[in-house]
C-alpha cells in the first residue's frame, strides 16, 4: 500500500536455536520485540556479538508484555502469516536515520482529522533516538503534508474508523526520505501534557468524544505557551547508586526561573540504576521534565538549563 516509506524488515523468533539464521538483513540493523514501548528491549545491532547480547536480554524480558498479548491474540482469527510469529517475537528493521515525528488524530464516521503533529528531536551528543517530544512540530510543512497524507492513505486502506491514531515517521533531512516507523490506533498519553500546555486541552478529550459517538474536537492554541516539550532526564548507561535527587526547594527554584515547568522524578536515594524497570539500551531515565517556550530554540535552551540546574548525585558501581 505504501511501500516507498516502509524500511526493509523481517520477523525473528528469539527463542529458536541460532536466531541469526532468520535474519534477512545485513548488519547494522535494529531489533525489538513486536510488542513493546519506549524503546524497551530495542537494540541497534552492528555485529554478531551485539546480536547475541540483544537476544539474551530480549529472552529475559520479552514475556512481560508478550504473554499477555498472546492471551488477547487467542481470541482473534489470525492470518496464516501472522500465526507464525506470536507476541514473544521480534522484528528486525533496516536502520532509518533522521528526526522522528508523529501526526496524531482521529477518524470518525469516515472523517479523517489531524489535531496535532509532534516532533521528537534530540540534543547534540545525546545517546538516545530522541530525548524529548515537542509540540507543535517545527519540521517543514511539505514533510507534515507527506506524513498526514501517508497516514490517511494507510488508515483508509485498512478501513479504520471511529478511533484515534498516532503514526510515527522518521525524516532524513539530507535525502528528504520519509520512513514509516509504526502505526498506533490510539492517542499517545505521552502527548497529553504538552497538548494541555499549548492548546489548553488534553488529547484524551477526542478519545472520549468518539467513545460517546460525538464528533471529536480539540481546542487550538489556547494554552499557556506557543511551544511545549516533554523531556527525558538522561543518565549515561553506566550502573550506579542514586545518592541524591533534586529537593523540593531545588525544583521550586527552577520553577521560579522557568514558569510552567514540571519535574517528575523516577528515582529515589538508594536506588540502583541497573534495577530500574523498562529502560532503553542507550541510557537510563531519571525522570521527566515538562517545559515551555516561545519557540523551539528556547525549548532547547530551557531543557539544557534544567539538566544543569537539577541536583542529582549518582555514585558509580564498579562491575
Amino acid at each position: 500500500m505504501i511501500p516507498d516509506v516502509v524500511p526493509a524488515f523481517c520477523g525473528v523468533d528469539p527463542f529458536k536455536d541460532n536466531p541469526i539464521d532468520q535474519v534477512t538483513l545485513d548488519f547494522p540493523f535494529w531489533i525489538k520485540p513486536v510488542k513493546a514501548f519506549s524503546s524497551h528491549l530495542g537494540f541497534k545491532v552492528e555485529n554478531q556479538v551485539q546480536f547475541d547480547h540483544a537476544i539474551e536480554e530480549i529472552r529475559m524480558g520479552i514475556r512481560q508484555l508478550g504473554d499477555p498479548f498472546n492471551e488477547a491474540l487467542a481470541y482473534a482469527d489470525l492470518p496464516e502469516e501472522i500465526q507464525a510469529l506470536d507476541g514473544n517475537s521480534c522484528i528486525v528493521e533496516e536502520i532509518a536515520k533522521g528526526v522522528q515525528a508523529a501526526p496524531e488524530g482521529t477518524v470518525f464516521k469516515g472523517e479523517f482529522n489531524v489535531h496535532g503533529i509532534i516532533s521528537q528531536p534530540k540534543s547534540d551528543g545525546s545517546q538516545t533516538l530522541f530525548d524529548r517530544l515537542e509540540y507543535p512540530s517545527n519540521l517543514p510543512e511539505h514533510i507534515h503534508h507527506r506524513m498526514v497524507e501517508t497516514a490517511k492513505a494507510f488508515l483508509t486502506h485498512i478501513g479504520y474508523d471511529n478511533g484515534c491514531f498516532n503514526v510515527e515517521f522518521m525524516w532524513d533531512e539530507a535525502t528528504d526520505k520519509l520512513w514509516l516507523i509504526e502505526v498506533n490506533t490510539r492517542i499517545s498519553q505521552s502527548h497529553s501534557e504538552i497538548f494541555v500546555l499549548v492548546d489548553g486541552m488534553s488529547n484524551h478529550e477526542v478519545a472520549i468524544d468518539i467513545a460517546l459517538d460525538q464528533r471529536p474536537s480539540l481546542l487550538n492554541r489556547q494554552g499557556v505557551a506557543p511551544v511545549a516539550a516533554k523531556c527525558f532526564i538522561p543518565y549515561a548507561h553506566e550502573d550506579g547508586i542514586v545518592t541524591r535527587v533534586p529537593s523540593q526547594e531545588n525544583i521550586q527554584a527552577l520553577q521560579q526561573r522557568l514558569p510552567h515547568t514540571d519535574v517528575c522524578l523516577d528515582v529515589a536515594p538508594g536506588q540502583r540504576l541497573g534495577d530500574l524497570l523498562h529502560q532503553d539500551s542507550f541510557c537510563y531515565r531519571l525522570g521527566t521534565l515538562y517545559i515551555t517556550g516561545n519557540n523551539h530554540e528556547e525549548i532547547e535552551e530551557n531543557y539544557k538549563f534544567c539538566l544543569d540546574f537539577l541536583d542529582f548525585e549518582i555514585k558509580k558501581v564498579d562491575l
